[in-house]
């Protein structure tokens, strides 16, 4: 069966399905990645051929970006796809920032789908990312980071995600410097973000939360914090949890 990844630009979907920082010098030896993208250039025939000789393959695939595939990819990917013997996986990601599109690949691909939210919603995965990203861009470096800078990166909004997080890591591992990351070193967007209150940390976590666990539907994270509709969407928007 294969697995379908889908979430927002910058999410670190490839990412997650290579199982190392997408855009490393090299690929996982079990794996082989595909960019749906290609068949713009080359053509859906042209696409396909090497596609399929990578799903011959005994390696683990990933198919990345099948948002880009019109309807006879698509069903020629499937056709490649349903041919796969074997124990390797299948991996397809996809770029969406509606959920339903990625669960209509369980329907046509008989995929199991994983949602990936953008940053934002899960600040308690950021410390594991910036360790993660510093080891795959800057081995060797050092960029701890102190309190205050902690906060600031805690609360940013991340419009762009993983990615952007991955910038400011190369950013940073690229300038010569000593000690901690401080806000200093932090840029002038991130310093334009509202310091929040512990209290208020812990109340902005807490609607994270509920709005995972309820698949990002409002109504349901409200019963689950045992709060008003209107209470949560007031501090969604104070929050500014409610922005794209």
């Amino acid at each position: 069966m294969p697995i379908s990844i889908g979430g927002p630009s910058g999410v670190g979907k490839t990412t997650l399905a290579l199982g190392v920082p997408y855009r490393t010098a090299s690929l996982p030896s079990d794996r082989m990645l595909v960019d749906a993208a290609e068949r713009h250039i080359l053509g859906t025939r042209e696409w396909l051929t090497p596609l399929r000789a990578s799903a011959s393959s005994p390696q683990d695939l990933v198919i990345r970006g099948i948002e880009t595939l019109d309807a006879p990819a698509l069903d020629g990917m499937r056709a490649v796809l349903e041919g796969r013997v074997g124990t390797a996986t299948t991996t397809l990601t996809m770029t969406t920032s509606d959920r339903s599109a990625l669960e209509a690949m369980e329907l046509q691909f008989g995929a199991q789908t994983v949602w990936v939210p953008p940053l934002r919603d899960r600040a308690s995965d950021i410390p594991a990312l910036w360790r993660a990203l510093r080891t795959a861009v800057a081995p060797g470096v050092r960029l701890d980071v102190d309190e205050a800078a902690s906060r600031l990166i805690g609360t940013y909004h991340w419009p762009g995600n993983v990615k952007e997080l991955r910038q400011l890591v190369s950013q940073l591992a690229a300038v010569s410097r000593s000690g901690p990351v401080t806000p200093r070193d932090l840029p002038p967007a991130m310093h334009a973000e509202r310091n929040l209150t512990l209290i208020e940390r812990v109340e902005l976590e807490a609607i994270r939360k509920a709005l995972h666990e309820a698949n990002g539907n409002r109504s349901k994270a409200a019963d689950i914090l045992g709060l008003s509709r209107a209470t949560v969407y007031r501090k969604m928007k104070a929050y500014r949890l409610d922005e794209s």
